[in-house]
């Protein structure tokens, strides 16, 4: 048993230091030689190395000197890349060539997913995620947060401004901190930060020298832009202004269509507005109005406008004439040498006093019916209310016509049973004559 336990380590010796010298990557060495029919063959000297099957030369694809695995003989190595860089995306290129070599191998090759999937982790793994200062778009430089990014942006611009000896901020236009990835080595520290930014100012007077050989080899691989920096300053500025009134359109039933009153008179305010203006290195970009304050309050103009269409009553009277005096009220009196009731309120008044329509309604009689009024005009105005304006010299309107509160009906005159010149208002509810009093307000 001794002497057979000497023999196998022996065979097992000469088998791993002839396997390591012949072949790359050590296949005998790599399995169990304990009870191996092939060791106990040589053992026995039933076989020779020359006996020995010889492991095939196979394409082998590697990441720069990382081996990613065998593949296929026909592997086609342009459409892996052009896949492979399309699921990888803009933000993750393979910083290493792929290439391909010949080895002896006997391991299974890989499928085209599998190498897509193995080589995919290998160029990420070269890759972190991290917060980006980017100006127009253009990544300028990565750190792990954004505090670190702030810090050294706020230190480059106070540097900025105090150079240029100015009480303005300095501000790099269209800077803003993103998600980015980028390869570890590329994350820099606040100085480092610092110092590209620098080196990157476009102000002839920024002479930065850059010692530190990270931020040297990062500007050598990365082109980052000129950067401009200006200076903002910010003003503020007060000036009064007018504040215009309002008009205010109130509806009014009492008014026909197109009657406008004005109620209120509209006045103008004013206000104090102070505005902030922004200055660009000298030039002004634009203005803000941050605060206005009133001072004098605007008070509107309040305009009553009419709803009734023409011809409608309001429902309300007003006196055929504001000229002239009342010669005789409603009430029984002597008249012509016996006592009768006057139906209306006579009006003195000189012959040719226009005389207008007490409300809005339809002209039901103009002109002279023989009946002692003379010529006369009689107005519906609905819910049974009719007005009488009797005595007239001449009427303005004719039967059918539709008035408005106020129209023009005719002219005074002394025709019919009169003694002298006036006009007769009356007024009569469902054909029986009332005292117009009741419709009108005093004068």
């Amino acid at each position: 048993m001794k002497q057979r336990i000497v023999c196998l380590a022996a065979c097992a010796a000469t088998v791993m230091v002839t396997a390591t010298a012949v072949f790359s990557f050590g296949f005998f060495a790599q399995r169990n030689l304990k009870d191996s029919p092939l060791t106990s063959s040589l053992c026995s000297g039933a076989l020779s190395l020359a006996d020995l099957p010889e492991t095939p030369i196979c394409p082998v694809l590697y990441y720069g000197e990382q081996r990613i695995g065998r593949v296929e003989e026909d592997f086609d190595q342009a459409e892996f890349l052009t896949i492979l860089k399309g699921e990888l995306g803009e933000s993750r290129t393979p910083r290493k060539e792929f290439s391909l070599r010949q080895e002896r191998s006997d391991e299974t090759p890989l499928n085209f997913d599998r190498c897509l999937r193995t080589a995919s982790n290998a160029v990420q793994s070269e890759y972190t995620d991290a917060r980006g200062l980017y100006i127009n778009g253009t990544l300028i430089a990565a750190a792990r947060d954004d505090g670190t990014l702030q810090e050294a942006l706020d230190a480059f611009l106070d540097a900025f401004a105090e150079l240029k000896e100015s009480e303005g901020q300095a501000v790099l236009k269209n800077s803003v901190l993103g998600s980015c990835t980028v390869p570890e080595e590329d994350l820099l520290s606040c100085e480092e930060i610092e110092a590209v930014l620098a080196v990157c100012c476009s102000e002839e007077k920024f002479d930065f020298f850059v010692k530190d050989e990270k931020v040297v080899t990062f500007l050598e691989n990365h082109q980052v832009p000129q950067l401009s920096p200006v200076i903002v300053e910010q003003v503020s500025e007060s000036y009064e202004e007018t504040v215009p009134f309002e008009t205010v359109i109130v509806e009014d039933k009492s008014l026909y269509v197109g009657a406008r009153v004005v109620e209120a008179e509209g006045h103008p305010g004013t206000k104090r507005v102070t505005v902030l203006i922004t200055y660009e290195d000298g030039q002004e970009t634009s203005r803000e109005v941050f605060l206005e304050e009133i001072l004098v309050p605007p008070s509107n103009e309040v305009i009553r406008e009419g709803m009734l269409p023409p011809g409608a009553a309001t429902g309300e009277f007003i006196w055929t004439t504001s000229e002239g005096y009342i010669s005789s009220l409603y009430g029984y009196r002597d008249l012509f040498g016996e006592t009768k009731l006057h139906a209306g309120i006579d009006i003195a008044v000189p012959t040719g006093t226009p005389l207008y329509a007490g409300d809005g309604g339809a002209v039901i009689h103009a002109g002279d019916a023989g009946n002692g009024y003379g010529i006369y005009v009689v107005i519906d105005h609905g819910n049974g209310i009719v007005t009488y304006y009797g005595h007239m010299s001449k009427v303005a309107v004719k039967e059918g016509d539709k008035l408005c509160k106020g129209d023009l009906v005719g002219y005074s005159g002394a025709t019919g049973r009169v003694t002298g010149p006036h006009v007769h208002y009356e007024f009569r509810v469902n054909g029986k004559s009332v005292n117009p009093k009741k419709y009108l307000s005093d004068r």
